[in-house]
């Protein structure tokens, strides 16, 4: 008996179905570097190289005046990269570490000295692996800061020592946090910051490729940890910063304020844009769904209402709100998480496990089903959303293997005797501090000079994969994003049928989409509850579609099919490595080759029953996804 039936109508449009879920994050951009970090971004390279061929959807976004409209670039599984610390030094990772930041930044009495180095080489891994930089200005240099010996050494044109009360004899070590957070000393120097640094990328990238990027200032102003001054402030400070940019080229796109939730500092900043008339290409704002103390489980529905209370708030001005604004622009959820914290695991709470398994790519596509619906059914008509963008793709803070840390893959230490091994990375520190990697780490070494390996992993030693060879393991989360990207740019009719008697029926959802230039349907179906205790029997799903359809005033015909699965039993290194391998020191042979087998996800010829109707039939397990590609001609 089926439990469920899905009949696709090829024929009938629903909408468009737009490219949101393919922009990512992370912390501490310097990580990058590491050999890790490089490892990281040689999995994304081969996700964007085996993308599908996928058109741009048909939502509209705002066109800006001067600026770079903005674009879908359907083609890339993983599209912008967004971090922090750009400019930070010691304690800009908010945890102690020296020179955390990619550009090192002095001032002396002959002016403002930039080292690029670290950026040149962490972009240039963005850009090396087909992604595109989203640029963050932040956090204060300590040359700059206001409670910085280095910046009271010198005397600063455009001195600003009354807005924050720091008393520069204290040592600034003391509060490392008071030093990333406070306000530049000298608007003028941080001009002077801004604009070196765009014009060297311009240099460095081109000047007509980087239009392609973002530029946002800060993160999180609102939040003490990242700023220390008033919103005010900040928004003074971000106009400062857009004339500086776009003197040098109005094209560039620089957009804010990267609010972590509160409504009224959200408010305050627009109203200075907009009194002020400063430039603003789009508008960015976080959305978690909960926190451990407050939720049982991550909740979607949470992250929508937050969602539609920043849209409240910026609806209030008719500037952003009024279609035919000029000043009308996208918003971007620069942070779209399925929970706080990203630097919290399953040692600080056991719920964080669900990270590391089917759940959370179930999350990502339900969320995604959400935002899809909200914009074609509930939003008002100015709004536009650009990207929902996943604060997970790379942890340096990740402890143990398999820890429940917001990223896409994990680090496995292995037994040293495999160290020469294609499939393994092998770093090692030398005695200056820094480290080396092996001669078949392509082009890791490339960057080797750069990090002093020992204080980038200074916060938590103890991971063996700081002083030890490992493997690099794609999390669940990691294979829902080619999933994404495979769907067609619409989505098309479609009807679910549960049987009466099935329990739980209602769990099964599905996008089913339509490229008309491929003549391929491609449909997602998902079986999930975001109730991380609920059980579930398994639901034989069966999918419906006819042999031939209308498109573009010609005949399609079926010619085949094919199958994905992301499920408990395909991606299930979690649990093997739970049982086999949790209490060893490291990985053999066969370790690495069991839990290696879940690093792919890959399309296999799907049976099909061929009648007056195309049917094929699966078993769907709880926190399962399954997508098919059907190609007519």
């Amino acid at each position: 008996m089926v439990d469920v039936k899905i009949t696709l109508k090829p024929e009938t449009i629903v909408g468009p179905l737009q490219k949101l879920m393919a922009d990512f994050g992370f912390d501490e951009i310097r990580a990058v570097l590491d050999p890790l970090g490089q490892k990281v971004f040689d999995l994304i390279l081969e996700a964007n190289n085996h993308s599908v061929l996928r058109n741009p959807s048909t939502a509209k976004l705002p066109k800006l005046e001067r600026s770079r409209d903005f674009e879908e670039f359907p083609n890339k599984v993983f599209r912008y990269v967004r971090c922090h610390n750009m400019f930070t030094g010691d304690g800009g990772d908010r945890q102690g570490a020296k020179n955390a930041g990619l550009v090192q930044v002095t001032f002396d009495e002959k002016g403002l000295h930039c080292n690029f180095d670290r950026l040149d080489a962490a972009y240039q891994t963005f850009i090396d692996a087909g992604c595109i930089p989203f640029v963050e200005f932040g956090f204060t240099p300590p040359a700059l800061a206001m409670n910085s010996r280095m910046a009271h050494a010198f005397k600063q044109p455009d001195a600003r020592d009354a807005l924050v009360n720091f008393d520069p004899r204290t040592d600034f070590d003391d509060d490392p946090l008071a030093i990333q957070a406070c306000p530049p000393r000298s608007y003028t120097v941080w001009v002077d910051l801004v604009q070196k640094t765009v014009k060297h990328l311009q240099e460095r990238f081109g000047a007509t490729k980087i239009k392609d990027w973002l530029f946002e200032l800060w993160n999180e102003p609102d939040l003490y940890p990242f700023w220390a001054g008033t919103i005010e402030e900040y928004a003074e400070l971000f106009e400062k910063t857009v004339k500086a940019i776009k003197a040098i080229d109005p094209e560039l796109r620089i957009g804010a304020p990267a609010i972590a939730g509160r409504n009224d500092a959200l408010k305050r900043f627009l109203s200075n844009v907009v009194q002020y008339k400063v430039p603003l290409d789009f508008i960015s704002v976080h959305v978690k769904g909960g926190s451990p103390g407050a939720f049982a489980h991550p909740d979607s529905d949470h992250i929508m209402d937050l969602i539609r209370e920043y849209v409240k708030t910026i609806g209030e001005f008719k500037e952003f709100s009024d279609l035919a604004s000029p000043m009308r622009v996208p918003i971007l959820l620069d942070e779209a998480d399925e929970f706080l914290n990203c630097v919290s695991g399953i040692l600080e709470n056991p719920i964080y496990a669900f990270r590391e398994t089917t759940y959370y790519p179930c999350f990502v596509v339900n969320l995604y089903r959400k935002l899809i619906m909200y914009l074609r059914n509930d939003a008002p008509p100015w709004v536009t959303i650009h990207g929902a963008y996943s604060d997970n793709l790379h942890m340096v803070d990740e402890r143990l293997p398999f820890g429940g840390y917001r990223c896409t893959t994990t680090a496995v230490p292995v037994d040293r005797s495999n160290a020469n091994s294609p499939k393994v990375v092998s770093p090692f520190v030398l005695a200056s501090g820094r480290f080396d990697v092996a001669p078949n780490s392509t082009r890791w070494n490339v960057h080797a000079h750069i990090i002093d390996r020992q204080r980038l992993f200074s916060v938590h030693p103890a991971h063996p994969a700081w002083t030890e060879p490992f493997i690099v393991v794609k999390k669940p989360v990691f294979h829902i994003y080619p999933l994404l990207q495979a769907l067609g740019p619409v989505e098309i009719g479609g009807e679910v049928t549960i049987d009466p008697g099935v329990d739980h029926g209602s769990w099964i959802s599905m996008i089913p989409s339509l490229s008309h230039e491929t003549k391929e349907i491609a449909v997602l179906a998902w079986y999930f509850t975001e109730d991380l205790n609920a059980a579930g029997s398994p639901l034989l799903v069966e999918v419906t579609v006819p042999p031939w359809f209308n498109i573009d005033e010609k005949q399609a015909v079926f010619k085949g099919a094919s199958h994905c699965e992301v499920s408990p039993e395909t991606c299930n290194a979690f649990d093997e490595w739970k049982k086999n391998w949790a209490d060893k020191d490291a990985l053999d042979a066969k370790g690495i080759d069991a839990l290696l087998k879940y690093n792919k996800n890959t399309f296999e010829p799907e049976p099909v029953e061929k009648k007056d109707q195309i049917t094929f039939r699966r078993t769907l397990t709880l926190g399962s996804l399954h997508e098919w590609i059907l190609k007519y001609e």
